[in-house]
């Protein structure tokens, strides 16, 4: 009796070891296939016109387990009336009502009316936003102006394959965030990796087709730059450019060695 309670925890234990092998060996393909970054939020921040004093206008808020973004956008005076030549302002946005994240000193000039604010690198973005406000102060931290801003939340994309995930891309109106390539794939033998983003220039083409798709941006590098990268970075809209966020995209991913190239396509849903 006790040889054969013996044997059968020897077996048990050789199971367990099989299922621990196995566990070890695969779990790398379920981390990729079930398991992503968590983006929190991707918003623009827009408006004004409060008494036709200022417009403010692609100020954009970015944060997810790992990075915090936030890109300062135009700030356009519209009120030539409620500012002085020559005086010094500050354009104040807060978050929730009490987080500060945009601290903004400019001279104004009755001959210049746009005003780029850039990246804003120190700002401490909140866990969630509900609210966000705009103020323009004078002399004494006097209100000349102030508007509560419409919050344009971003679409976060799926875009996948068997092999190949872009991860973190998201889409506004205004801008499509870029994203990540994770694979599971040794890339290291290549030369070089492209992505080029791309939209479906009609309904009426065949999808499968690349030369259906129009690019709009290109990313390139060495296997090591474009999959250790973090992220690429912000593809920011122009006017005539508007209609991208509405169409079909993908990306096209081309590794290349030698003359060998190999295309990949990943569909952004």
């Amino acid at each position: 009796m006790k040889k054969i309670l013996n044997i059968n925890i020897i077996m048990a234990l050789a199971a367990l070891g099989v299922i621990g092998y196995f566990m070890v060996m695969y779990f790398p393909l379920y981390q990729f296939h079930t398991l992503s970054k968590q983006v929190r939020y991707d918003m623009e921040l827009e408006g004004g016109d409060f008494n036709n004093a200022f417009i403010l206008d692609g100020l954009s808020l970015y944060l997810d387990d790992d990075n915090q973004e936030l890109h300062g956008g135009e700030l356009t005076i519209l009120g030539a009336g409620s500012f002085v030549d020559g005086m010094e302002y500050k354009l104040e946005v807060n978050l929730n009502d009490d987080v500060v994240i945009c601290d903004y000193q400019f001279d104004y000039e009755p001959s210049k009316q746009e005003y780029q604010i850039g990246i804003i690198d120190d700002a401490a973005l909140p866990q969630n936003v509900d609210k966000a406000t705009a103020t323009i102060y004078g002399d004494f931290d006097q209100v000349v102006a102030k508007v509560e801003l419409g919050l344009a939340k971003a679409r976060l994309l799926d875009g996948y394959n068997r092999n190949m995930r872009m991860e973190n891309v998201t889409l506004t109106s205004g801008h499509i965030r870029l994203g990540q390539l994770i694979t599971m794939l040794d890339l290291s033998g290549y030369d070089s990796i492209a992505l080029e983003y791309r939209y479906l220039i009609s309904d009426d083409l065949d999808k499968d087709d690349n030369n259906s798709y129009k690019v709009f941006e290109k990313i390139e590098g060495t296997p090591e730059e474009i999959l250790d990268s973090t992220g690429y970075g912000t593809y920011d809209f122009s006017t005539d450019q508007k209609l991208i966020a509405s169409r079909p995209l993908s990306v096209a991913v081309i590794m290349k060695k030698g003359d060998e190239t190999n295309v990949v396509k990943i569909d952004l849903d």
